[in-house]
């Protein structure tokens, strides 16, 4: 039975304040209930889910979802999901890598790297309202996320 959409934790890697703030716009316009939480970029991501600090306290909860930016300074995405996959609990974390304009390549290494998919931010604020809808009835409606400490109090 899928976890209830209150419940699911997604943690959103992005390293553009005003990309976080659109997601978290879309998130709200869709009506998803879900617990969205944020970091800036590779180096937060590590450190949130290993639980350093500054994320050592129980609000950082284990994600039953990741959306990654591809292109962040520091480590870019498909070097923080190599980190990601590389082992621990947070190899089994479903990762979707997002990209604004992907090439071939860059696409297929995130695969072979693990990624659950592969998302093309759309271009306006319409399409993206339709992308987000699409990934809600996929990812949060109908397939079965993992699931660890999601009492989540958002």
């Amino acid at each position: 039975m899928p976890v209830p959409e209150q419940r699911i934790v997604i943690l959103v890697a992005d390293d553009d304040e005003n990309d976080r703030l659109l997601i978290e716009e879309v998130f709200k316009e869709v009506g998803i209930q879900c617990c969205l939480r944020f970091v800036r970029g590779s180096p937060e991501l590590m450190d949130y889910l290993h639980k350093r600090p500054p994320f050592e306290d129980k609000e950082c909860i284990t994600p039953n979802l990741i959306l990654l930016d591809l292109n962040m300074p520091h480590r870019d995405g498909l070097e923080a999901l190599e980190k990601i996959r590389a082992g621990g609990a947070t190899k089994l974390i479903p990762v979707i890598i997002l990209s604004t304009v992907p090439d071939e390549l860059t696409t297929l290494r995130a695969y072979a790297l693990g990624a659950n998919a592969v998302f093309l931010k759309p271009p306006t604020f319409e399409e993206l309202k339709d992308a987000i809808n699409a990934f809600r009835l996929f990812w949060i409606r109908y397939t079965e996320l993992p699931t660890w400490d999601t009492a989540c109090a958002c």
